[in-house]
């Protein structure tokens, strides 16, 4: 036999059509090891850590049915991703034959991955993990070699997918890890023979696609936040797929996948914000989980939890002064937010009037139809279009469960609507959407697009906005940054250039989970959102009533609209050029303390405006202030990043004893991602904290 090690490429007879039958091979027979360029779509079965923790060895089967390949042994590729060069080794259960799957360095810009081709002969195999990669991070997927369009088979199809990219290599416009059948960053002939080799096999093993949420009677908008206790959980996956289900507090519940699809199963939801794991193992051996956050509580979390799901996925058409289409940007996603606790909260204070002045004794269900009626106009309003209507009409129909028609929904309906008539006339006017750009800017210390994207100036008309609590948001507006000939500045320089570097940084692990862990980039609910959650878990684990949330979230909001609005003052006002430019300039600051990196780019994109202050910052301090004068600021709490819908997040939830120190971290989270200096959070604290205690006064 030929060294495991060398390349069995091109002229091993399995890459040439020759007969398999005429070879003597092992159960597992390693064809080639190569570099991974990415993903691939193909990857009919997954192993993932998460989904083993500190699991040594891991069973696969391969099913007499599991694979049709007319008298051909299935030629199957494994790709193990790890955090470091690793392995695992293959063991036949059938006559102890070994193989090593290999993890090596990827190529330019991509994820570390090996890709180690394979033949399966026996039934069974064990997977042994080396001790350095038990408790560490690493994937496996495997697919079928030659499978081109993801479609779990090889046939002439597949070829011809291969013919129409031949040529396209790694970062070129047409290539497809899925025809590199090799791994070795080019689409050549050498693919297309490795797939005529495995022509005519399929597999009827399919991804487990798992996924756990409440039953649409319960749940119709399906975002998590019910009303009542008593619920029907279901959970999808393939079938024969076995099923560990764990609801916080419960034992685990186990179940067989049948041929629909889904199992159900009825529950008593904790009080509060918990969590529904799911585990699914494959008839493969492989697993996957999922995870589904519910919450038990009013109207007001409902509605705010529809609100962050829009924000993450909703694209404003022609948003004034972006120049593109784009997500719903922080300042905005405030704003909006804001808007809407302001009508609801109004909504259910008229409610509450209009029951108690006539004596009636459901005055928590008018103000909780009110508050749903304001929330849905307002909604609508603010992100119009059938898709996201769909997505409010089926808000308010939960909202109204246990509801039945009559006069007091009419009138609370109508409340709800006035409501958010008066505060949607209130902004009408308010700035937000008044064309203005940004000027050019070419001396140093301005800011000037960023790379990658260059975009232009997002939100300049934003300084102008009318605030919701401030009288002007001149009123809180800080002093102008460190001059660059400053020792003030070149410390600051200096520190980001150390910790914010995307490569040869001087961050710690924790350091950088930090950054990313605060990201709150495109895509997600934003910083504004996260501070949101924040309070909402918070609010449904002390057992808030509507009342007490509607003045929260109102006061909250508000906060976070203004500082927005005083945020983006400071910044175009001061219109400070960020790090990425100070760094790749420093030449031209003028401070003998600073040194140019032309090369130097931070862990995390540049948003595109400039860098004093710090906006995740402004919003931290002032949503800080707000809940830790609601709760208290000694109140502990863990909370969890976001990432855009469909996919999964891989951060660890951090906990803080207390809301300051969450703000602190998250302002410090900046420089971490090489996005601002010190300064920048400094100041933006410190602006956020008096914005925040106004909202305290307002809303005392």
């Amino acid at each position: 036999m030929p060294n495991r090690r060398q390349s069995w490429f091109p002229s091993h007879p399995f890459c040439t059509g020759s007969a398999m039958k005429s070879h003597t091979i092992p159960s597992i027979e390693s064809l080639e090891t190569r570099w991974l360029p990415s993903s691939h779509l193909n990857a009919f079965a997954q192993f993932k850590s998460t989904d083993f923790p500190g699991v040594e060895s891991i069973s696969v089967r391969v099913g007499a049915t599991d694979f049709h390949s007319h008298e051909r042994s299935p030629i199957v590729g494994f790709i193990l991703r790890s955090v470091s060069d690793g392995s695992i080794r293959a063991t036949s259960a059938a006559n102890g034959s070994t193989q090593t799957i290999s993890a090596k360095a990827g190529l330019p810009g991509t994820e570390q991955g090996g890709l180690t081709v394979s033949i399966l002969r026996t039934q069974a195999y064990s997977l042994k993990l080396p001790e350095s990669s038990v408790g560490s991070n690493w994937t496996l997927q495997a697919f079928l070699a030659g499978d081109a369009n993801a479609d779990f088979r090889v046939d002439a199809t597949d070829l011809r997918v291969i013919s129409s990219r031949m040529g396209k290599s790694f970062g070129q416009p047409g290539y497809s890890p899925e025809a590199d059948v090799n791994a070795d960053g080019i689409i050549s002939a050498s693919d297309a023979r490795m797939a005529r080799s495995n022509m005519g096999v399929s597999t009827t093993i399919r991804p487990l696609h798992l996924s756990a949420r409440l039953s649409s009677a319960i749940d119709p908008d399906q975002n998590g936040v019910v009303a009542r206790r008593q619920a029907t959980v279901v959970c999808s996956a393939i079938a024969g797929a076995s099923l560990s289900v764990s609801m916080e507090g419960q034992r685990a519940r186990r179940f067989r996948v049948g041929n629909a699809g889904q199992v159900s199963f009825a529950a008593t939801l904790p009080a509060g914000t918990s969590v529904c794991r799911v585990l699914a193992t494959g008839p493969f051996g492989q697993r996957t989980s999922a995870r589904h956050e519910i919450t038990v509580g009013d109207a007001i979390l409902g509605w705010n939890r529809t609100h962050l799901d829009t924000i993450k996925d909703y694209r404003h058409e022609n948003l004034i002064g972006a120049g593109r289409n784009v997500l719903t940007p922080p300042p905005l996603a405030a704003r909006n937010l804001a808007i809407m606790h302001l009508a609801m909260a109004d909504a259910v204070k008229e409610a509450e009037s209009a029951a108690a002045s006539r004596g009636l004794s459901n005055a928590l269900v008018m103000s909780k139809v009110a508050a749903a009626a304001a929330a849905r106009d307002v909604m609508g309003a603010l992100y119009p279009g059938a898709v996201a209507a769909q997505r409010f009409n089926a808000t308010f129909t939960e909202c109204l469960l246990g509801v039945a028609p009559g006069r007091i929904r009419s009138e609370a309906v109508a409340i709800g609507k006035a409501a958010a008539a008066r505060v949607l006339l209130d902004r009408a006017n308010d700035g937000s959407s008044v064309l203005t750009t940004n000027p050019a800017a070419d001396q140093p210390g301005e800011w000037v697009p960023t790379p990658s994207g260059f975009k232009v100036a997002l939100l300049p008309q934003w300084p102008s906005v009318t605030p919701f609590l401030l009288a002007s948001a001149n009123d809180v507006l800080p002093p102008p940054p460190p001059a660059l000939d400053s020792p003030e500045y070149a410390v600051a320089f200096n520190q980001v250039k150390a910790l914010g570097s995307k490569t040869d940084s001087s961050r710690t692990a924790d350091q950088t989970a930090i950054a990313k862990f605060w990201a709150d980039g495109g895509g997600t609910f934003t910083p504004p959102g996260h501070w949101n959650q924040i309070a909402a878990d918070i609010a449904s684990s002390q057992g808030n009533n509507l009342a007490q949330n509607a003045k929260l979230f109102a006061a909250l909001n508000t906060a976070l609209a203004d500082a927005g609005i005083a945020c983006w003052k400071a910044k175009y006002q001061y219109s400070m050029w960020r790090p990425v430019t100070a760094i790749n300039r420093a030449s031209e600051d003028g401070n003998d303390s600073t040194e140019e990196d032309s090369a130097w780019r931070p862990l995390i994109e540049t948003p595109p405006f400039p860098t004093y202050t710090s906006g995740h910052s402004t919003f931290s301090g002032a949503a800080a202030t707000v809940l830790a004068g609601f709760f208290g600021d000694d109140t502990p709490f863990t909370t969890r990043a976001d990432v855009p819908a469909g996919q999964v997040a891989t951060i660890a939830d951090r906990t803080f004893a207390g809301f300051s120190d969450a703000a602190t971290e998250a302002s410090w989270s900046r420089v971490f991602g090489g996005i601002h200096f010190l300064f920048d959070g400094e100041a933006g604290l410190e602006s956020g904290r008096l914005i925040g205690e106004l909202a305290l006064q307002t809303f005392s």
